[in-house]
């Protein structure tokens, strides 16, 4: 049950003396960076069919553009997620870097939403990501 705390005019109800009013968990920033968590298991279905079903096949090309374009989309999904939860607007132009030249883009991104310290520490986190991406990728070959 949900208590609301009573406002300046008295209004709403105030939680029962022993029990503790109940508040709403803040979102936080991080959990909007779940998108990009989606590039490990798409990395270890690519690495899989790549050494796998399609090894050697005229779809190798197609599969490697397809994971591409799927890991580009993951990316700007997850800079417009981010921009609005920090309620920052993102230019075109940058709308477009980031599909074009997404390895400049989502670093100047990172420094212009948070500053040098965040954003430094974000592209380190995106390292993290984008290394573990690379590994589920291996292991995917390795499955095939």
């Amino acid at each position: 049950m949900n208590y609301v705390k009573p406002n300046a005019l008295g209004g709403g109800n105030p939680p029962p003396k022993g029990r503790m009013e109940l508040k709403s968990i803040p979102k936080r920033r991080d959990n909007i960076q779940m998108p990009l968590i989606l590039l490990l298991p798409l990395s270890l279905f690519a690495g899989f069919l790549e050494q796998g079903p399609i090894r050697g096949q005229a779809f190798s090309g197609l599969l490697s553009t397809t994971y591409a374009l799927a890991a580009i989309a993951i990316l700007f999904r997850w800079v417009q997620q981010d921009s609005a939860a920090s309620k920052s607007k993102i230019s075109w132009m940058l709308k477009i870097t980031l599909v074009i030249l997404t390895v400049f883009a989502l670093p100047y991104y990172f420094v212009q939403s948070r500053g040098w310290f965040g954003g430094a520490k974000l592209l380190g986190q995106a390292w993290v990501i984008f290394i573990a991406a690379m590994l589920c990728y291996r292991l995917g070959c390795s499955f095939a």
